[in-house]
């Protein structure tokens, strides 16, 4: 792909299409099974982009894994700026200070989607203020200007959030939101850009928790009275697939987050 190819949501499958051939590459583990049933009409509106550049991506808008300040930063932060040119800058100036687990908008400029949706993660493991920087984010789908987001993997690298965990609350956060059929019904597409090879791993299986395919005969899931040792927590620093956590994990850290937004609508 030349550095000028731009890449239409057109030229990207969605995962009930794309999934299959995933699967074929990146064979499931036995530790990982789906915590959700399969629905076709939601996996019409997921795309994964393996080694993508949301800077190349022609959609409605694409993420940039922000600071409070939205000040340029390292990562997909200073790709986004660099590309975006000096514009953007003085946006994000107007757009002001924004708090931890929220999302700003501006122009993309010269980037080749139409918007930029600053989305502020945490910094370290703090799930209810990274589950609600995902649904910030979503907020801005309004089946109008915005019908399709492309995600980056929001507070990982610099950040500090351990990819798989931070996987885990992406994927879940936007699976929960597509099962209002109000949102799925105001969605095009939503697009996991995933770049680097451990995302690729961690991504390949837990996609398979939150988006079952259908007609995958998938691991069973364990017995909760019955414990095996792939309900048991694993190191955080993972080297590859073989290393990704059964979703049961972190089923817990969910429920607790959920618990935390029951009173807390995010905010734009």
């Amino acid at each position: 792909m030349s550095s000028e190819h731009i890449v239409t949501l057109a030229e990207l499958p969605t995962w009930d299409a794309d999934g299959p051939n995933v699967l074929a590459s990146h064979p499931i583990l036995p530790q990982i099974y789906p915590l959700k049933k399969a629905n076709n009409e939601i996996n019409k509106k997921i795309s994964v982009w393996f080694k993508g550049d949301s800077c190349k991506l022609q959609c409605d808008a694409i993420v940039n894994a922000a600071n409070s300040k939205l000040k340029a930063g390292s990562g997909i932060c200073g790709m986004i700026f660099k590309a975006a040119g000096n514009e953007l800058v003085d946006a994000c100036k107007k757009a002001g200070y924004t708090e931890t687990g929220h999302a700003a908008l501006t122009p993309a400029f010269k980037l080749p989607s139409k918007y930029i949706i600053h989305a502020v993660g945490p910094k370290g493991e703090q799930p209810s203020e990274l589950r609600s920087t995902y649904l910030s984010t979503l907020n801005y789908m309004d089946n109008d200007k915005i019908k399709s987001i492309a995600f980056c993997a929001i507070s990982t690298g610099k950040y500090g959030y351990p990819v798989e965990k931070a996987t885990h609350i992406a994927l879940m956060s936007v699976r929960e939101w597509l099962e209002v059929p109000e949102n799925l019904q105001k969605t095009e597409r939503i697009v996991f850009v995933v770049f680097n090879d451990k995302d690729v791993e961690v991504y390949s299986q837990l996609m398979h928790a939150y988006f079952p395919l259908e007609g995958v005969k998938y691991p069973p899931r364990p017995r909760k009275n019955k414990p095996t040792s792939a309900t048991k927590p694993q190191p955080t620093e993972q080297k590859g697939a073989a290393d990704v956590q059964n979703p049961e994990v972190n089923k817990v850290e969910h429920e607790v987050t959920k618990e935390n937004h029951e009173n807390k609508e995010p905010t734009k």
